[in-house]
């Protein structure tokens, strides 16, 4: 069965958040799901009809993963459906730490990108509680300092995240997010060793993107200011 969800930044409108529930970040967002909403694939490459028959191939084999892993008896296809529905966002970020202690002992690798995308999924959350608040904003007469807050707000929780060891793996839609939002609420604070750490991760991320250069050395004189009133 076909379905069209429509993001129209309608306040009220049903489902205006799926989108990035789902893991989209921009349009057209092609996935397959089933019966009960969860993702079974993300159609990439051309829209054609190979292309297609492709990713529902896909979602074949990973509803046959998912049977086995249900089965209890293959270990590997458990792990492969978990690290699966944390890419597709198919889980809470509360039930997928379970999960995750749910399935024991994984190797080093597995461990790294898994406890990625568990920071993902939390980065998720706080972001969608704090777009709910940016909606009741609207177009109050001091909405850039409002909106200024909330990502001050999402910066702390993330510095906290941060702290404890829980961050975004590379390649993600929420990484670059996570530490520009780490650096509003450094600031906020004062806080020189976190902007710093900050600033060196979102070096590394843009390091290969000139147009992202311009950001970068506004960045870095902040930092030298905050050094400079310390």
């Amino acid at each position: 069965m076909l379905y069209l969800n429509v993001t129209t930044h309608v306040e009220g409108d049903k489902d205006q958040d799926l989108l990035g529930q789902k893991g989209g970040g921009g349009f057209p967002y092609l996935i397959v799901m089933d019966a009960d909403g969860k993702v079974m694939a993300k159609h990439q490459g051309a829209r054609t009809t190979e292309g297609f028959e492709a990713t529902l191939k896909t979602a074949t084999e990973f509803a046959d993963a998912r049977k086995k892993a249900a089965e209890g008896t293959d270990a590997g296809a458990k792990l492969e459906v978990f690290t699966k529905d944390l890419e597709f966002g198919n889980y809470g970020a509360a039930d997928a730490r379970k999960a995750y202690e749910a399935l024991g002992t994984v190797g080093d690798a597995e461990k790294t990108k898994i406890e990625g995308l568990l920071a993902v999924l939390e980065i998720r959350e706080v972001m969608a509680a704090i777009n709910k608040k940016a909606e009741k904003v609207g177009d109050a007469p001091d909405k850039d300092a409002q909106f200024k807050l909330l990502r001050i707000e999402a910066g702390k929780k993330f510095m906290e995240m941060n702290k404890a060891g829980r961050v975004p793996g590379a390649g993600t839609n929420e990484t670059s997010m996570f530490w520009s939002f780490i650096l509003e609420a450094a600031e906020d604070a004062k806080d020189v060793a976190a902007f710093e750490a900050g600033l060196a991760k979102l070096k590394d991320l843009y390091a290969s993107n000139p147009q992202a250069q311009k950001f970068i050395q506004d960045k870095e004189a902040i930092l030298q200011k905050m050094k400079e009133q310390k």
